[in-house]
């Protein structure tokens, strides 16, 4: 939907976003904090102390209820992220 660089921009219809939510509803904290400490191996420049990821976690966690609704309604998005 967007031909830059710089950005993503992705239209998911109700079958997406469902198949997301339910992808996301089986990400636990463990799984998710080892793979969020191990991002220095791969790479990863910025932070990854427990205030970082506290603050991942959380948006992480919104991010999960928001397509959890989205999809319990039966609705599609326009996903967006940057790059």
């Amino acid at each position: 939907m967007y031909l830059g660089s710089d950005y993503i921009v992705m239209f998911l219809d109700e079958h997406d976003v469902a198949e997301i939510a339910e992808a996301l509803d089986e990400v636990t904290q463990p799984w998710f904090r080892a793979r969020f400490f191990a991002l220095p191996g791969h790479g990863y420049q910025g932070s990854t102390d427990e205030t970082a990821f506290d603050y991942t976690w959380y948006w992480f966690e919104l991010m999960r209820a928001f397509f959890r609704k989205t999809a319990d309604e039966g609705r599609q998005m326009v996903f967006t992220a940057d790059q």
